[in-house]
């Protein structure tokens, strides 16, 4: 959201913020034990993808876990032998979710802040899943403004048809359209036939006003709460969706499922703080 975007480009780069965090880090460590959390990274790290309200101890960040890990199951047919790729890992908030559900060396993460990406790599819990995290060096305005790839011109490192189940949690939501057409058209070739992909995003046809967040800049398919730096919170029209995975080989499954911010409308719910999108690439046909 936009408050924990300003927080992750800008509040956490100050010194006196950086060492405020590095000292509840070690309340937090002794939170822990207690909660039946001690295998979460640190609070300084989960804080750079998560945002700072609501971290201490770590209770949201598992409970949003679990939010999507049973979407995944439920809407995504994700089980214990699929294989499956989230982009936009951060430190494994997904991760930790997913390990009881999938076998070893089922999921590979992927992001482009570094500093998550080898905390998710230290990790015994997710070490001891044999769970793959490998930074990108793609570019972007406000998480990673020092990567030499434009997210338009990415290829992800992956055979074709590698993964059963894609998904991305508020990656679409810090991307303009030209960089979200490339990861979409990246996920129809690495998808499986009969694999699905899940992302989450803001859709603008439920409405401009988003809890706190009122989209009124940009134009086209996309608007952003953002007059500055549109990456740090973008919407999207369904129709720019529906186009981009077509062009891709693949179909909306059902209509998006609605986050309850405060819009009225119809449909299947999640618990989560941004709506859903599933998509499935057809099965192929036997000749």
């Amino acid at each position: 959201m936009l408050s924990q975007s300003v927080f992750k480009g800008v509040s956490l780069k100050h010194p006196l913020i950086a060492a405020g965090l590095q000292r509840l880090n070690l309340i937090d460590r002794l939170v822990h034990p207690v909660s039946g959390r001690r295998h979460l990274p640190p609070m300084s790290i989960r804080v750079r993808s998560n945002g700072l309200r609501y971290q201490f101890g770590g209770q949201r960040f598992d409970r949003l876990g679990g939010v999507i890990a049973r979407e995944l199951i439920e809407r995504a047919g994700l089980t214990h032998g699929s294989k499956v790729l989230e982009i936009g890992c951060g430190c494994g908030r997904f991760a930790f979710a997913l390990a009881p559900v999938l076998g070893d060396g089922g999921y590979i993460g992927v992001d482009i802040d570094r500093p998550s990406v080898e905390a998710a790599k230290r990790n015994r819990f997710l070490n001891d899943k044999s769970f793959e995290f490998y930074s990108l060096d793609v570019h972007n305005a406000e998480y990673n403004p020092e990567g030499e790839i434009e997210a338009a011109h990415y290829r992800f490192d992956f055979s074709d048809e590698s993964f059963d189940v894609v998904f991305l949690v508020s990656v679409f939501t810090h991307m303009l359209p030209d960089n979200v057409s490339n990861y979409i058209s990246e996920i129809g070739r690495i998808l499986k036939p009969g694999g699905v992909v899940m992302f989450t995003t803001f859709v603008m046809d439920a409405g401009t006003t988003f809890g706190e967040n009122n989209f009124v800049y940009g134009s086209g398919p996309y608007r952003s709460s953002h007059k500055d730096m549109h990456e740090i919170c973008v919407g999207y029209y369904m129709h720019f969706f529906d186009a981009e995975l077509a062009k891709s080989g693949l179909q909306r499954i059902a209509d998006p499922v609605y986050s309850d911010k405060g819009r009225a409308v119809e449909g299947a719910r999640t618990d989560f703080g941004q709506d859903l999108v599933f998509a499935r690439k057809p099965p192929r046909t036997e000749t």
